[in-house]
C-alpha cells in the first residue's frame, strides 16, 4: 500500500503550475480545473486521513498507518526528531479513538507505529519502510526491541504469537529475544544473531529460569514453560477466568464469546482475553454465566452474552472482545474500583457509589426499576434511603440478586424469595436494603460479600469481624449451618469443625456451594467449602454435599483468593491458579476434560520461577566474537 504518494506526488506540482500560468492573473478554466483538482486532493486527503477504504477492514487498518508515517516524515525534516502518539494526537495527524499504537525510542531516532483490523490481523509500519507489513514479520523494524514491538500489538487489541526476529549480518537485531510458553510442546528462540560466514559457537552467562536450556551447538533456548504465575481468579457458569502479570486470561465453554479471545470456540487452557489495553494493568477480572468484566487502568470492560445490556458499552449486541462499559454517562471519569458480573446484569463501584446495568426484572439493578426493560449503560443505583451518606467499596451480582459493602455493612437489592436479600423477610426490593439488622452478623463489620445461585435457591455469605455468615436458599447446606433450612437473615457458618480457631478473610458463593479463605493470626490462610459436592467442588476428594466446611484440599497452600462457579472452584495458591470440580467445559484449565475433586493447576498459571530473565549471550565466528542481551520472558 502507498501512504499519501498520491497527494504528494506530482500532481499538486500540476496545480501550481495552473494557478501560476499566467503573469499577474488566472483564466476562468485554468481556476476551474485548479479547483477541480483540489477538490479531488482533498477528497483523496481525507480518505487516507481516516482510513476509509472500502475494500477490506484489514486494508483499512494498513491505511490507518498512513497518516502516522507522513506526519512522522514531516516531524522528522523539521524538528530532526520522530513524534510520540501524544504529540501526533495534538498534532491531529490520528485521532484519540483511532485503533493505532506508536512508539518512540528515548532520542526520538526510530518508531514503530501498529494498527489491528477487526479480522484481527495486525499491521505495522516504521521510519525504514515504505509500506505496512503484518505481524510477525522478518525484516528490519527500526531500533526498537522485539519485546517493544509485541507491548504495541498487545496495546491495539492483543497480539499473542511470538514475533520471528529477523538477521542481518553479524549483529544482534534485536536486543531481546521473547520466550513464549503457547503450548505444553517445547519453543525455541533464536538469539537473533548470523555469521558473514564460518561456524558459530555460543556460551551464555547469567542464571536461566526454571525449564529452560541453553544449546552452545546452535544457540538457542528451549523450553516447556507454563506460566507466570497468577494474581485473581474467578470461576464462571462453566468457565473461568485470571490475572496474571497484570492482563486477563479465561478458559473453558465459549458460549457467546466470553473468553474473550475473538472467538466463540472453547479452550482447555487460559487464552489471553482481547480488547484490553495493552498500556493498562488489570486489576479485577469477574465471571458471571455468559459475560464477563474486568478493571483495566481504572476504567471498565465487558465480553460475552449481551442479550440484557449486560456489557454495558450501550448495546445488545455480543461480544468475543473486551468493550469499554459507557463512562460517559453516569460514571464520569471517576476510576472503577470494583465490578461484579450475573447472568444478566453487572454493577461497578466508582466514587463511592455503585452502578449497574442489564437486566432490571425483580429489581436487579436497584435503581428503582422492576420492568424487564434493560439498560444497556450504566444506572445509578439509589443512594437515598439506606445508603444515603455511605460510601460504597464493593459490589457482587448474582443472577437474580446484587449485593454492596457500604461503611462496612451488607446491603442487598432484587429477587428475595429464598430469603437472599438478608434483611428477614421474603420480599422483592427494588432498592437497597440493609441486611443483618438483627441475628448473627448485628453490629459486625463486613469485609467481603459475595452473591450466588439463582430463584429460591439464591444465597448470600460474608465475612464480618473474621467470622463467615450466610442467609437464602439451604437446599444444598449452602448456609454452612449444618441445617437445610433457607434463612431470611444471616446465621453463623458452623465452626465447631475444621474452621475452629481460624479468622475468615475471604468469601465466594457460587450457585449451590461456598468457599472461604480462613487462617490463624500467625499463619497462612488455606481454602475450606461447603454445600452441593456432586460434581467434587468442594475439593475434599468427595462427591457428597456437606452442610458444614471441609476442607478444599489446600492445607499445605498458602490460599490468597478463592472463587466459585456453578460447579466448580478455584483458588490462587502458592504454586499458581487451581481448580477443582466439574470439568466437561474444560472450566479447570487443565489442558483436558478429566472431572477433579481435588485441586488442579490450570495450565500456564503456574508459579514457575527466574522469569524475565537477562541472559548474555557470546557468540564466536573465528576470530570475531559478539556479546547480546537476551531477554527471556513469560508470555
Amino acid at each position: 500500500m502507498k501512504f499519501q504518494r498520491s497527494v504528494k506526488g506530482t500532481q499538486p506540482s500540476r496545480l501550481r503550475a495552473l494557478l501560476s500560468s499566467r503573469a499577474g492573473g488566472f483564466d476562468l478554466p485554468s481556476v476551474m480545473t485548479a479547483s477541480f483538482i483540489s477538490l479531488i486532493l482533498v477528497a483523496a486527503s481525507l480518505v487516507l486521513a481516516v482510513g476509509v477504504m472500502p475494500w477490506s477492514q484489514d486494508s483499512i487498518s494498513k491505511d490507518a498507518l498512513g497518516p502516522v508515517r507522513t506526519a512522522q516524515q514531516t516531524a522528522k525534516s523539521t524538528t530532526r526528531a520522530f513524534l510520540s502518539k501524544s504529540d501526533l494526537i495534538a498534532k491531529k495527524a490520528i485521532s484519540p479513538n483511532d485503533a493505532v499504537d506508536v512508539a518512540v525510542d528515548a532520542g526520538g531516532n526510530c518508531y514503530v507505529a501498529v494498527s489491528k483490523s477487526d479480522s484481527g490481523r495486525v499491521f505495522y509500519v516504521t521510519n525504514t519502510q515504505s509500506e505496512a507489513r503484518e505481524l510477525p514479520a522478518a525484516g528490519d523494524t527500526g531500533c526498537l526491541s522485539v519485546t517493544a514491538v509485541k507491548a504495541l500489538a498487545d496495546s491495539v487489541g492483543g497480539f499473542d504469537d511470538r514475533l520471528t526476529a529477523a538477521t542481518s549480518g553479524f549483529r544482534l537485531t534485536y536486543p531481546n529475544a521473547v520466550f513464549s510458553a503457547a503450548s505444553a510442546a517445547a519453543e525455541t528462540i533464536s538469539p537473533v544473531i548470523a555469521a558473514d560466514s564460518g561456524a558459530l559457537t555460543y556460551s551464555y552467562a547469567g542464571t536461566l529460569p526454571d525449564g529452560v536450556t541453553f544449546d552452545t551447538a546452535t544457540g538457542q533456548f528451549t523450553g516447556s514453560v507454563w506460566g507466570s504465575g497468577a494474581e485473581a481468579v474467578s470461576a464462571g457458569g462453566a468457565y473461568g477466568c485470571s490475572i496474571s502479570s497484570k492482563k486477563a486470561y479465561c478458559w473453558g465453554d465459549n458460549t457467546a464469546g466470553k473468553l474473550g479471545n475473538g472467538t466463540t470456540a472453547g479452550s482447555l487452557v487460559p487464552v489471553p482475553v482481547r480488547g484490553l489495553p495493552g498500556d493498562k494493568p488489570v486489576t479485577a477480572v469477574s465471571t458471571g454465566t455468559d459475560s464477563a468484566c474486568a478493571i483495566a487502568g481504572g476504567e471498565a470492560y465487558c465480553w460475552g452474552l449481551n442479550s440484557s445490556g449486560q456489557l454495558g458499552n450501550g448495546t445488545t449486541t455480543n461480544s468475543s472482545e473486551a468493550v469499554k462499559v459507557d463512562q460517559g454517562g453516569v460514571l464520569g471519569k471517576a476510576a472503577v474500583t470494583s465490578i461484579s458480573v450475573g447472568q444478566r446484569s453487572a454493577c461497578a463501584v466508582t466514587n463511592g457509589a455503585a452502578f449497574c446495568w442489564g437486566a432490571g426484572t425483580n429489581g436487579l439493578r436497584g435503581d428503582g426499576a422492576t420492568s424487564a426493560a434493560v439498560a444497556a449503560a450504566p444506572v445509578r443505583v439509589t443512594s437515598t434511603g439506606v445508603l444515603a451518606h455511605k460510601t460504597v467499596t464493593s459490589v457482587t451480582v448474582a443472577s437474580s440478586h446484587a449485593c454492596a459493602i457500604a461503611s462496612g455493612k451488607a446491603y442487598c437489592w432484587g429477587l428475595n424469595s429464598g430469603g437472599q436479600l438478608g434483611d428477614g423477610s421474603t420480599v422483592t426490593r427494588a432498592v437497597p436494603v440493609a441486611s443483618g439488622t438483627s441475628g448473627a452478623m448485628f453490629g459486625k463489620t463486613v469485609t467481603s460479600l459475595s452473591a450466588g445461585g439463582d430463584g429460591a435457591s439464591a444465597t448470600t455469605c460474608a465475612v464480618a469481624s473474621g467470622k463467615a455468615y450466610c442467609w437464602g436458599g439451604n437446599g444444598y447446606g449452602q448456609l454452612g449451618d449444618n441445617t437445610l433450612i433457607s434463612k431470611s437473615s444471616p446465621v453463623a457458618v458452623n465452626t465447631a469443625g475444621v474452621l475452629a480457631g481460624l479468622t475468615a478473610s475471604t468469601v465466594s458463593t457460587g450457585y449451590y456451594h461456598s468457599c472461604i479463605t480462613a487462617g490463624t493470626t500467625a499463619g497462612p490462610a488455606h481454602a475450606y467449602c461447603w454445600g452441593q459436592g456432586i460434581d467434587g467442588q468442594l475439593g475434599n476428594a468427595s462427591l457428597a454435599d456437606s452442610k458444614v466446611p471441609v476442607s478444599a484440599g489446600l492445607d499445605t497452600e498458602s490460599v490468597t483468593g478463592i472463587a466459585t462457579g456453578r460447579n466448580h472452584s478455584c483458588a490462587i495458591a502458592a504454586a499458581g491458579a487451581v481448580c477443582w470440580g466439574l470439568n466437561i467445559s474444560g472450566q479447570l484449565g487443565t489442558g483436558t476434560t478429566a472431572q477433579s475433586s481435588q485441586p488442579v493447576g490450570v495450565k500456564g498459571l503456574g508459579s514457575s520461577t527466574g522469569f524475565p530473565s537477562d541472559i548474555q549471550v557470546t557468540v564466536t565466528n573465528g576470530a570475531d566474537t559478539d556479546t547480546a542481551q537476551v531477554k527471556l520472558e513469560l508470555r
